[in-house]
Order: C-alpha cells, then structure tokens, then sequence
C-alpha cells in the first residue's frame, strides 16, 4: 500500500508540471501512447486526471491507468495502446500481440479524458458508447455510481494488479458486500460485512445504488430517498481536496483525502468510516485476526 501512496503523490506533482501541455481532454482517433519512462499520457481539461502508462516500481513493466491503478496486465517498455476508428481502445505488447481491447460494434469518433478521471469514447453518431467508470478496478473516484449488479475487485498486492482475494458488491437485492473470493475461479466466497439494507417486506426501504458524491462522502441511497451514509458525517474535509476510496490487497476499504493545493509536502488521509466489522480492521488488532480468520482458508 505504501508503494501506492508513494506513487499517488508522484502523479499529483507530475500532472501538474505537464497540464500546461494539453488542456483539452479531447482524444482523436489514431492517437497511442507507447509505453516508455518519459511518456506523457492523455489528460482532462484541468489536467488533474490522466489515461496513460505508469511504470511499476522496481520493474520494466508499466500500467495502464487512470490515475490510479487500473485492474489488468502489466506490459513491458514498448507497449501502446491506441484509439482506433473501427477497433476501439486496443493495448498490444511491442511485439504487436493483443493483451486487451475494447471491441467496438459502431465507427470510434473521439475520445474524452474528463475532470472527475473518467474516460469516455464516442461513436460517430456523438453517443456514448465506453465509459471507464462502467469499470471500476479497485479503486473508485467521486462521483461513481455502483447500482445493483456492480461491484469491484482488490488486487493480489501492492505490486500485482491482477483480481485479488477481494469484493465489495451491491447484490441485486439490495445488500452492499464485502466478501472474499477465489482468485482462479473468480467465486464469491466469505462476506465479512453486509450492509442489511434489503427489506422483502418494503421495497422502498431496500437499497438502489451506492453513490460515492463529488465532495467525497459515500452513502447508500434506499429507493424512499433516504440516505444511509458509509462516510462518518463531519469526517472529510471541506475545502480544495481529491478524494478516492480504495479496496486494498489486505480486504480493508479505505477512503482517503488528499489537499489539492499541496506542493508535495502532505500525504493522504484515511476517512473514517462506518462499515460495521470493517471498521474494526482498520482500527485495531481483534479485527484484524477477525479477517484474518475468515480467509486463512484461501
């Protein structure tokens, strides 16, 4: 996790010496990145946010990211990916093997880098057709939505960002889950928090979506309107700040804050949060062994 952190500062320093370079956040098609030390990648119009390859520390292999780490294979110097008008967004190794595409069923017009670090592609008729929050890693940035039927991975570790042992889910009926899962076979195992907001007797009290809000407080939002917040009310700071929620390699689902205005000097800040024996994980040492317990198994 300190590895992340470390890496998180860096790009927050990095974006904004390079943002005076492009500004627009428009991506034509036929425009590749190719993975090298010195690459710069496609950017949002503030320059706060960034598509492109990060190189793994201590290795010569690269990620490709928004931001922060994206799910999937790491690639070796010389790897591009490419936005291409029939093909969509397609990752190759220098060889010219294909790890990874988005396949497109429409002509690629554009795509758009934007200010809340989504990544979006548009068909010619200028409809959406790719959004990079559809598929969230282990990471999630304000303004993400999870509806019934969505969820996210952890990854192995620190260093290895393929599915990791990890979940948070919103089932279908209405219950938020964090559980374990087998890596190979990619099944649901243990959960170790579950929110209890499916209610067969009152639908409108049951669950909708998970909405983590741009001022960076996570809440579920019941059908009636009501809000169950994650987030402990009072805990983010007001101001100038990024946030991000994070599930890590260990199973703990951290949110942290970061002050926009910083000149390096600062580090990022774990949120309090209300996730009922999640919460005893982060603070103390019973709750460790508690998961520890539960997926000693694996």
């Amino acid at each position: 996790m300190a590895l992340i952190l470390l890496r998180l500062v860096f790009l927050t320093i990095f974006l904004r010496f390079i943002a005076a370079q492009q500004k627009t956040g428009s991506v034509s098609v036929g425009a590749s990145l190719t993975a090298t030390a010195d690459v710069k990648p496609w950017l949002s119009s503030s320059g706060e946010f960034a598509f492109g390859f990060q190189q793994v520390q201590g290795t010569d292999n690269f990620l490709l990211s928004i931001r922060y780490p994206e799910e999937g294979q790491t690639v070796p110097t010389g790897s591009k990916v490419e936005l291409l008008g029939e093909s969509g967004l397609v990752l190759t190794h220098p060889q010219g093997t294909q790890v990874w595409r988005f396949g497109s069923i429409s002509a690629i017009a554009s795509g758009f880098m934007n200010d809340t670090g989504k990544f979006i592609i548009f068909g010619s008729n200028s409809r959406k057709i790719w959004d990079s929050f559809d598929y969230p890693a282990d990471t999630l940035l304000p303004t993400k939505v999870i509806e019934r039927g969505e969820g996210m991975n952890s990854t192995i570790s620190p260093t290895n960002f393929s599915g990791g042992r990890f979940q948070l889910r919103l089932l279908q009926d209405g219950n938020l889950l964090l559980n374990t899962r087998n890596i190979l076979s990619g099944n649901s195992l243990v959960d170790y928090y579950r929110s209890g907001t499916s209610d067969d007797s009152n639908s409108t009290t049951s669950c909708e979506r998970v909405i983590f809000d741009a001022t960076g407080y996570m809440y579920i939002l019941r059908r009636n309107g009501e809000r169950l917040y994650l987030t402990q009310r009072g805990s983010v700071p007001s101001g100038d700040y990024y946030h991000i929620a994070t599930l890590d390699s260990d199973g703990v689902f951290r949110p942290y804050n970061y002050p926009n205005n910083s000149t390096g000097n600062a580090s990022w800040e774990v949120v309090l949060y209300l996730l009922g024996r999640l919460f005893l994980c982060c603070c103390n040492v019973q709750g460790r062994q508690m998961l520890e317990e539960e997926t000693s198994t694996l």
